[in-house]
C-alpha cells in the first residue's frame, strides 16, 4: 500500500484502519501521522492544526471533542452492558436505565476494582471492560435501591423484606 505523504511502498499492517475508505485503512502510514504529530507538537500546535496555550497538550476544541466523543462511548458500553445482562433490575424488575446498575453478583466489586487498578486501568469502566471481556458471568442488573440494600443486608434478605412488603411475588 502507497502512503499517500511519503509515498513509500510499505505493507498495510503498517496503516490504521478507518472506517469509509475503500479498502478499511487510513491513507497515511502510522509513521507519517507519528511524525506529523510530533512535528506540530514542537510547532506548539495542537493535532487539528491551530495554536496551543502554553503547557497545553490539546486546544479547546479537540479537548471538548474528546470529552464529547468519551461521554458517547461510555454510554453505548453502558447500554450495551445493561441490554446484555437483561435490561432490569433482577430483584424488583426496575427497568428505567437510568437507575439501573451493574452489579457484582459475588460481591466482590470492590477487589475487581483493586485488581484493575493494580493494573493501571483505573480509568476504565465497568460498561467499557466488560465489552473488552466479553460479557463474562458473575454479572447482573440492579436497580440503585437494591444495589444498595443488596451491600447493606444482602440478596437473600433483600428479596425477603421486598416478598413480605408485597413489592416482588
Amino acid at each position: 500500500m502507497i502512503c499517500e505523504q511519503c509515498l513509500q511502498d510499505l505493507p498495510v499492517p503498517n496503516f490504521p484502519l478507518k472506517t469509509g475508505t475503500g479498502d478499511g485503512h487510513e491513507y497515511r502510514s502510522k509513521i507519517c501521522r507519528k511524525c506529523d504529530r510530533n512535528n506540530k507538537k514542537s510547532a506548539g500546535l495542537c493535532v487539528c492544526g491551530l495554536k496551543l496555550a502554553d503547557g497545553k497538550t490539546s486546544c479547546l476544541r479537540c479537548l471538548q471533542q474528546r470529552k464529547t466523543s468519551v461521554a458517547r462511548k461510555y454510554q453505548q458500553d453502558r447500554k450495551a452492558a445493561l441490554k446484555h445482562y437483561g435490561g432490569k433490575c433482577a430483584i424488583c424488575d426496575e427497568d428505567l436505565e437510568i437507575f439501573l446498575t451493574i452489579d457484582h453478583i459475588n460481591n466482590d466489586g470492590a477487589e475487581h476494582r483493586r485488581q484493575l487498578r493494580g493494573k493501571n486501568c483505573s480509568g476504565i469502566n465497568i460498561g467499557a471492560w466488560l465489552r473488552l471481556h466479553n460479557y463474562p458471568q458473575g454479572f447482573q442488573v440492579l436497580c440503585v435501591n437494591c444495589n444498595h440494600a443488596k451491600g447493606r443486608i444482602g440478596e437473600q434478605e433483600l428479596r425477603r423484606v421486598l416478598k413480605e412488603a408485597g413489592r416482588i411475588i
